[in-house]
């Protein structure tokens, strides 16, 4: 299980805001959820150093946005509507092409593999991180999921798969046609 930090009340609710509402200032989640700007700032750099927030720009005209792990959190935590949670997760991972139950599923068998030192970033890393923890016992990483998840989930582990192979050869992989014979 992902290792998750110990948060008060005030953080989980500027972590929903961001989530729901992101990227946005600080300056805007401090009004709209009756912080002092000091707190809500101080907040959000402890969560921008524990991984769940990140912020583009200076320090008081920063937008802040939810990272993967921050989406993971606030997925875990229902701290935000599941189906926004998802859809910006389908965003940032690059599953434009799957449904949010797709992405959903993937979700959930990563979170039954992934253990406190998990990687999390992009789907290439996951996959990646799935395939070195579970070996050839594939199919036994999954039993943890139902029938309908492990098929959804397998479908979004082979485009990883695709996409880290592309990764790791780009547009230069070439196969073979002929066999090659011993000299």
């Amino acid at each position: 299980m992902l290792c998750w930090p110990k948060l008060d009340d005030s953080a989980n609710n500027i972590v929903a805001y961001v989530v729901s509402n992101g990227p946005v200032t600080m300056y805007r989640v401090a009004r709209d959820l009756n912080l002092h700007f000091s707190h809500a700032y101080r907040k959000a750099k402890k969560l921008e150093d524990s991984g769940l927030l990140t912020s583009i720009g200076g320090p008081r005209a920063s937008l802040y946005d939810a990272t993967v792990r921050g989406l993971l959190y606030a997925y875990v935590a229902k701290l935000a509507s599941r189906e926004i949670i998802l859809k910006k997760l389908r965003e940032v991972l690059g599953l434009h092409l799957f449904s949010l139950e797709e992405v959903e599923s993937f979700i959930k068998f990563f979170l039954t593999v992934a253990n406190k030192e998990a990687p999390v970033g992009s789907l290439a890393t996951m996959v990646s991180y799935i395939l070195d923890k579970c070996g050839s016992d594939y199919t036994r990483c999954m039993a943890n999921l139902g029938e309908r998840d492990r098929v959804l989930a397998s479908r979004v582990m082979a485009y990883g798969i695709i996409k880290l192979i592309h990764n790791f050869f780009g547009d230069s992989l070439v196969v073979a046609t002929r066999a090659i014979t011993p000299l």
